[in-house]
């Protein structure tokens, strides 16, 4: 019987610590969350992309409210390498007349036929190795 008192005990004791636990938890969020989740701003911080340079090494591009910003990234240290506008971002990805008349033809997207995609991956082949164009 001793073993039983001490057991429920127990069990009762946790569930009363485990109950003022997650009753404190609820008004900690009813009052204190929404008043420090409205002082936070909220930006969003996109990963445009990344290269690895080798030796934990890396480039990262970040787009951060409206800028894109290129970052060095060591274990050490993040340096900033450049920062562009969003203006500049985009007159950068238009091509220009001149780049328009040189652009190769974008291979066929998946949904074209096997034998165009198979005439594609030839051609860009024999481009490669006739050409010179070792990638």
């Amino acid at each position: 019987m001793d073993l039983t008192n001490s057991l429920v005990k127990m069990v009762s004791s946790l569930a009363m610590v485990l109950a003022l636990v997650i009753l404190a938890a609820a008004m900690a969020r009813r009052w204190l969350g929404t008043s420090l989740v409205a002082r936070l701003p909220r930006q969003s911080i996109r990963m445009a992309g990344s290269l690895t340079l080798g030796g934990r090494r890396s480039v990262l591009v970040l787009e951060i409210a409206g800028r894109t910003l290129i970052v060095g990234a060591t274990p050490q240290q993040l340096v900033l390498l450049t920062e562009f506008d969003k203006a500049e971002t985009d007159a950068m990805n238009e091509p220009s007349r001149f780049e328009s008349e040189f652009l190769e033809p974008r291979p066929p997207s998946l949904a074209a036929s096997w034998p165009a995609r198979w005439a594609h991956a030839l051609k860009d082949c024999r481009q490669r190795f006739i050409g010179g164009s070792h990638r």
